[in-house]
């Protein structure tokens, strides 16, 4: 497999810029509505947790069809067909079952992995206190351990899913597979194929950092809106290389498997 500046580089070569970016203005400012609508809701639920509850929901079953219109309108510009600002939505309705389906797949093939990985930290966080029993003293470090042990705990979780990342890909190329061979496939795709994904995603983290310390400075110097439009602003970017590098990523894993 070609390496990640390999497949960066490739990715610009096949971006369609200008669709790109008139693609990824839609897909961020839909998210944005969507976010500042969840907001809302929640302000006014504060003292109903159903009411919270339910609009989450709703809110994910907006954003699942939505993200994999975004996904597969870049990947039809990789492909060199043309898209409008209408296609993310029209390509979320029509395959607004499937993809729900294909994350509640998912999330079901990640409860086991996640289950021992959480059991696992709070067995050697108790190990620790039996051994190492926290004092007024040592609070602060306890505090820290724990925060890193929580930290490793929800990378482990977020690795249990790296097998079903190329999903969304492979339904935007075979519109007819079901949501559970997508889910295979996409497993199958991807084995001894993961480290290779992991380091394609940390070469981007340049890029994002960049974007907090910009974050971080608009929020200290102009406020939180500010704030929020600059990170708008990077998304709305920075979306279009990184989805289009994980399509040449999966071209990759899909020509090695034939």
């Amino acid at each position: 497999m070609i390496n990640s500046k390999e497949i960066k580089q490739a990715a610009l070569n096949k971006l369609d810029k200008k669709q790109a970016l008139q693609v990824s203005a839609v897909f961020v400012l839909a998210s944005v509505a969507l976010s500042y609508l969840l907001t809302y809701v929640s302000a006014l639920a504060q003292n109903a947790p159903i009411l919270y509850a339910a609009a989450s929901i709703i809110y994910l079953a907006l954003f699942l069809p939505l993200s994999f219109g975004f996904i597969s309108s870049m990947s039809k510009l990789y492909e060199g067909k043309k898209v409008s600002a209408t296609t993310i939505f029209n390509e979320g309705i029509l395959n607004f079952t499937k993809t729900i389906k294909i994350f509640l797949l998912t999330v079901l093939k990640m409860i086991l992995p996640s289950f021992i990985i959480i059991a696992a930290v709070i067995g050697i966080l108790f190990l620790t206190v039996q051994n190492i029993p926290p004092t007024s003293e040592n609070w602060s470090g306890y505090s820290l351990y724990a925060l890193l042990l929580f930290l490793v705990g929800l990378l482990g979780i977020a690795l249990s899913a790296i097998p079903y990342v190329l999903s969304s890909y492979i339904l935007a190329s075979n519109k007819d597979m079901k949501a559970k061979e997508i889910i295979e496939t996409s497993s199958s795709l991807m084995e001894n194929k993961k480290w290779n994904f992991v380091k394609l995603i940390i070469s981007f983290l340049g890029w994002y950092i960049v974007l907090a310390v910009i974050v971080a400075v608009g929020k200290m110097q102009f406020g939180e809106t500010i704030a929020n439009i600059l990170n708008w602003i990077g998304m709305f970017l920075l979306m279009p290389y990184l989805i289009t590098s994980i399509r040449v990523f999966y071209e990759e894993c899909n020509d090695e498997k034939e």
